[in-house]
């Protein structure tokens, strides 16, 4: 059911994600069976997400660590590369992925989006924003507006090529997304507006 609810809302959008769409999606003739397992509509959401984040922050766990076990000073680039190859590897990455839409999907709802994030925030993106803050030298609220920039250019750019035939994804794809990562990172911070009239 959980493949099956991804689906629907990759392609259909969230609003066609009901729990009975799900369960005859699924083939599944038990008509409480959604009910059960999930509790209700976001209860399914929610398993949706942490079907699909668990290893995508196992697989960015294992790049921190590397990257520490080789004593690698942060830079941008690191950080950048730790948020984008996980997600890359579960979607694109992958025979056939839902997941991106999906998320793009549920990232858009001002209902689920808060929930949503707390499943995409885990501890592994939330140390890789940490290595971020380490070395950025913008004031707080705007080094977070840029990294909420860069995840979402991410799962958008991800959304956007997940349906296309596996073979049609550029070989430079993932270093171009993470160099376009870097860019939203280092851009210069222009000056504010005068207020003077």
């Amino acid at each position: 059911m959980i493949a099956a609810a991804e689906q629907i809302v990759a392609e259909r959008g969230l609003a066609s994600m009901t729990l009975s769409a799900v369960q005859s999606a699924a083939g599944q003739s038990n008509k409480s069976a959604a009910s059960y397992h999930f509790g209700d509509r976001d209860g399914l959401i929610a398993a949706v997400a942490e079907a699909r984040m668990v290893p995508i922050n196992a697989h960015r766990r294992r790049l921190l660590h590397a990257a520490d076990e080789r004593a690698e000073p942060p830079t941008l680039k690191l950080v950048a590369t730790a948020l984008v190859t996980p997600l890359v590897a579960g979607t694109l990455g992958q025979p056939q992925s839902y997941w991106a839409r999906f998320l793009a999907q549920v990232l858009m709802d001002p209902r689920q989006a808060d929930r949503m994030r707390d499943y995409v925030q885990s501890d592994s993106l939330r140390e890789t924003e940490r290595r971020y803050r380490d070395i950025c030298d913008l004031p707080a609220d705007l080094g977070s507006h840029r990294y909420g920039a860069m995840v979402g250019l991410t799962v958008v750019t991800l959304a956007t090529w997940e349906a296309r035939p596996r073979d049609a994804v550029p070989e430079h794809f993932l270093p171009d997304l993470v160099d376009m990562c870097v860019a939203v990172l280092s851009a210069p911070r222009s000056p504010l507006p005068s207020t003077r009239k």
